[in-house]
């Protein structure tokens, strides 16, 4: 890979992994994050930079190489390749999810491909896409349906973990619910005289283990309580939970919903109560890692001293959405290992970990990796109709 673009401004890109973790944005409000990465656009001179695109803290770079090849050509013509950062944190815990990783990947990788395919003369469109929200609000879907995918070809992105992972991994749908519960207040020695909102939710709570003896393995729920009164001598008129629902891919994922809202309305009518039950999150699908894609991923990581568990291992990885952008474009979303000494993602020490220089080689390699991926479709027309023809396949089989 070219790296002289790159290695020019790569203590700018370390500069700026440490910015977005010293100052930890969450969901949609990422306003900070998102100048810091324009702003280094704009400031080095480096591609076409649109501020808050299509959302208030998304963005969107892009630079089409080939050295002055494309001045009359088409863009519907043109291969484009779209790569994601993401920078938003975790309430209370910061970037223990290393999106401040995850943002500089996405710009090494760019500027890395833009400076490989400027040198060999091909011509492409090469696009960033500041991507808000993954944590609970889904920025990816919001912007693909907002139009952001029109014209993209192949999507890339990759993100921390304690592990290098690629094309064994399985990641889940989610749907995240608030259930409030609404009762009415008397005081704690005449109970009779209310109805409990936490009782409500007590039930519904344990409604929802019941639950778990019919839900696959593959499925999770998760909840914690959000309001459960104000004072043990006032019963309480309000209790609040909230859920996060996971399946394999979205079609399963509808009849846990269902269930679950049954265990809701359970929970409020054996205590008289009423129940409001409300979206959290819009549902995010299970990625689907391209497989042409993913094997020149994992080549080139292998390449550079990374390596990956044996194909019979199928991990976990949570969910992301990410996934809702592989069922539209060919894409990939790996994990590369950072040295957390084996911390969980969205764990005090996972964060730690995210902020220290050997966390921010790592990035580089797998930006890397990345970029190399996406060079190797657009130099082989053969690679590149094998990878659509694998995309297409999928949703055929």
């Amino acid at each position: 890979m070219a790296h002289d673009l790159f290695e020019t401004h790569r203590k700018d890109l370390h500069d700026l992994s440490d910015t977005i973790w010293h100052n930890p944005e969450l969901a949609f409000e990422e306003r900070a994050a998102h100048d810091s990465i324009t702003d280094f656009f704009v400031k080095a001179g480096i591609g076409t930079v649109t501020k808050n695109y299509l959302l208030e803290t998304a963005f969107k770079v892009e630079y089409v190489t080939g050295k002055g090849s494309n001045k009359n050509t088409d863009k519907k013509e043109i291969p484009c390749v779209a790569f994601f950062s993401e920078y938003d944190a975790l309430p209370g815990i910061g970037h223990a999810c290393g999106h401040n990783l995850i943002a500089v990947v996405g710009v090494a990788a760019f500027l890395k491909l833009i400076v490989a395919l400027d040198q060999i003369g091909i011509l492409a469109r090469v696009v960033l896409l500041g991507s808000p929200g993954e944590e609970g609000g889904g920025g990816k879907i919001w912007l693909k349906q907002k139009g952001a995918l029109e014209g993209v070809d192949l999507a890339l992105m990759s993100h921390p973990a304690s592990r290098t992972l690629c094309l064994n991994t399985i990641t889940q749908s989610i749907k995240r619910l608030k259930a409030t519960f609404h009762g009415e207040n008397a005081h704690g020695t005449t109970p009779w005289r209310g109805r409990n909102a936490l009782d409500a939710a007590v039930l519904a709570y344990s409604n929802i283990n019941a639950l778990r003896h019919w839900m696959h393995p593959s499925m999770r729920a998760h909840g914690i309580f959000t309001d459960g009164g104000k004072a043990p001598n006032i019963i309480p008129d309000r209790a609040e939970l909230l859920f996060y629902f996971r399946a394999p891919n979205k079609r399963e994922l509808q009849p846990l919903l269902d269930r679950a809202e049954e265990c809701f309305k359970a929970g409020a009518a054996a205590t008289g109560c009423t129940v409001q039950i409300r979206e959290q999150s819009v549902a995010y699908d299970s990625v689907v890692q391209n497989p042409v894609l993913g094997r020149i991923y994992e080549e080139r990581m292998e390449a550079l001293g990374y390596k990956f568990p044996p194909k019979t291992e199928r991990p976990f990885r949570g969910s992301t959405d990410m996934g809702d952008v592989s069922r539209v474009v060919p894409a990939i979303h790996p994990w590369f290992r950072i040295p957390c000494n084996n911390a969980p993602g969205h764990s005090v020490p996972f964060a730690e970990a995210a902020k220290s220089d050997d966390s921010f080689v790592s990035a580089m390699d797998s930006a890397d990796g990345l970029a190399y991926t996406a060079l190797e479709v657009l130099k082989n027309k053969e690679l590149f109709e094998e990878m659509k023809k694998t995309f297409t396949e999928t949703w055929n089989s």
